[in-house]
């Protein structure tokens, strides 16, 4: 991958974790945003703080758009 494709890929997963942060503060939830250490090491974008607090990872997929389909993963494996 080029400086390019990395800077756009990198727009575009911005611009994908903006719109989930988004909606979570629309309904009155704190989101913290994950260090850049964590995001590497532990694999998470933001946590959202609630009776259960979350630790969001978003993937930003474009085919949504033509599918109508979105995934959303609520538990991260141990690789078993």
């Amino acid at each position: 991958m080029t400086n390019s494709e990395r800077s756009k890929s990198f727009a575009k997963g911005n611009f994908g974790e903006k719109i989930v942060k988004d909606f979570f503060v629309s309904k009155n939830y704190e989101v913290i945003p994950a260090t850049l250490e964590q995001q590497i090491n532990e694999s998470w974008d933001f946590r959202v703080i609630g009776k259960k607090d979350l630790l969001i990872e978003v993937k930003t997929d474009y085919m949504a758009a033509k599918t109508g389909n979105i995934f959303l993963e609520t538990e991260v494996g141990d690789g078993l």
